[in-house]
């Protein structure tokens, strides 16, 4: 099963406590990739698991007041950088841990091309992000 952080505060996150916490969540849950997102740092992913990402001397963050960290255990779809946590679709950063079993059924039911959305978790960020784009385009 996957490894999840996050972190929002009105003060900045302590790095060592975040690196600890993602080394942890490697040795614990997975090592198939690593994935963050923070403001400050933009959007990184790796096919190395935590514990190796940590572990690196040039691993920098720089302190922010969010921040998503993951690190995966695959179950759906290979194991790329494209399917390594967090997703971006729009506005939309997701993470996410566990599987669903109705994936397909869910790419059909919303009309999400299977090209577009290889992991049961994409697909959820993709669809959060179309229906957002509904709501907004709906005028009241």
């Amino acid at each position: 099963m996957c490894g999840q952080l996050g972190y929002s505060g009105t003060k900045p996150f302590d790095f060592e406590k975040i690196k600890l916490l993602i080394l942890w969540n490697s040795l614990e849950r997975g090592e198939d990739a690593t994935g963050l997102y923070s403001p400050l740092n933009g959007h990184r992913k790796s096919l190395l698991k935590g514990s190796t990402v940590v572990s690196n001397d040039e691993f920098k963050l720089i302190p922010d007041t969010i921040l998503m960290a993951h690190v995966r255990a695959k179950t759906i779809g290979l194991n790329t950088i494209e399917n390594t946590h967090p997703f971006k679709r729009g506005d939309w950063y997701l993470q996410h841990n566990g599987t669903l079993k109705n994936h397909w059924d869910l790419l059909h039911k919303y009309e999400l091309s299977s090209m577009d959305y290889s992991v049961d978790s994409d697909s959820i960020c993709g669809r959060s992000e179309e229906h957002t784009s509904e709501l907004q385009s709906r005028q009241y």
